[in-house]
């Protein structure tokens, strides 16, 4: 069965402006494409490594008692323990990016609250003053593909656990979309230094 589309010419007036189609305006992901930065600062505008740290940290739980899905396998939990680790390991260093990159135009009140919130945990010193290096560490270990697969498992072990544990559905997706988006700029970022 074939569907046929009618293009109708847009009605402009004072009352009804034209308005752009298929468009989510303010999405963050919309920023990813030709400012990645942009898309950085809004992520981490949502949640903060504190936030981060947390929900992950809730999800890998989760993943591992939740007797459906991608886990029933010790090996399969060995390396989303692993995976989980490196994520966090990663989520740092963009956050680290995010604040030298927008540490000149922040108040220093405001910086010094984002610092408390923002306090790396994982990554060492070394690792902090060079968070590019933890980028490429991540991309060189975890394929994309497989990346993208054990998101999805882990998103999917959290949204059919039916254990004690609290966990708030309304926020699965949004958390996801942004865990997401940081892996798919960290592969970008680190096509771009290996090309340089």
């Amino acid at each position: 069965m074939e569907l046929s589309i009618i293009k109708k010419a847009p009605l402009k007036s004072k009352n009804h402006p034209v308005r752009k189609r298929f468009y989510k305006h303010g999405h963050f992901l919309n920023k990813a494409g030709k400012h990645p930065l942009h898309c950085i600062d809004a992520i981490f505008e949502n949640f903060h490594l504190d936030d981060f740290r947390e929900e992950l940290t809730l999800w890998l739980r989760i993943s591992l008692s939740n007797s459906e899905g991608a886990y029933e396998e010790a090996t399969a939990r060995e390396d989303l323990m692993d995976f989980v680790n490196h994520l966090h390991r990663l989520i740092e260093a963009w956050c680290i990016i995010h604040m030298i990159t927008y540490r000149e135009i922040v108040p220093p009140e405001t910086r010094e609250l984002l610092n408390i919130a923002n306090h790396p945990f994982y990554l060492v010193e070394a690792e902090q003053r060079n968070p590019d290096r933890v980028i490429q560490q991540f991309c060189q270990t975890f394929r994309h593909g497989y990346v993208k697969i054990e998101l999805l498992d882990m998103l999917e072990a959290v949204m059919t656990y039916e254990g004690e544990q609290l966990v708030c559905k309304g926020t699965l997706v949004c958390f996801y979309q942004h865990l997401h988006c940081l892996v798919r700029l960290a592969y970008r970022r680190h096509k771009q230094i290996k090309n340089t």
